[in-house]
């Protein structure tokens, strides 16, 4: 019976499957305006940029200058964004990494894009200060579609949520 029972286990080539399967979360590109435009501090009504201030997180860490009555200090575009990066309080990037894979761009030239580092070489959580300290205005030309194709030719992939755009949209090329 036993003999029997093997032979029959033979002649009916049992497979063996086993299926291993994971979800990468979808990736989500940061796509940051580095030239000189975002060096622009534009002028707007004080209670305009009290509320912009509050919102991007401009004195939370003094909080003298965030009291009732005082004057928001005016600052540059990009001084705006590195303030919102940064921001301790709900911050963005955590709550977008939490569910993305993300991948930061600046664009400041005709040619294209160039990436820039969320993270240490040693660590894997985002960075925000990292990321802020490399963000410039150093550019000449604001080329958008360049950056846009760019970035479709050469950083392409199958797995892409979306992509933010940071920027003041001021073309010039």
């Amino acid at each position: 019976a036993l003999v029997l029972s093997l032979l029959l286990l033979i002649l009916a080539e049992p497979v063996l499957t086993v299926r291993i399967t994971s979800r990468l979360r979808p990736a989500l590109w940061l796509l940051f305006d580095g030239t000189d435009s975002m060096a622009v501090a534009d002028d707007m009504p004080e209670e305009d940029r009290l509320r912009l201030a509050e919102a991007v997180g401009v004195g939370e860490k003094d909080p003298a200058a965030a009291s009732p009555g005082r004057s928001a200090p005016k600052l540059t575009r990009i001084e705006y964004v590195k303030s919102l990066l940064q921001k301790e309080d709900k911050n963005f990037l955590s709550r977008l990494a939490e569910k993305f894979r993300l991948r930061a761009f600046l664009f400041d030239r005709a040619e294209g894009v160039r990436a820039v580092e969320l993270t240490s070489s040693t660590g894997t959580k985002v960075e925000p200060k990292l990321l802020a300290g490399q963000l410039t205005t150093d550019g000449q030309v604001s080329a958008m579609g360049a950056a846009l194709d760019d970035l479709a030719r050469r950083h392409a992939t199958a797995n892409l949520a979306g992509l933010v755009m940071v920027s003041d949209f001021n073309q010039n090329a």
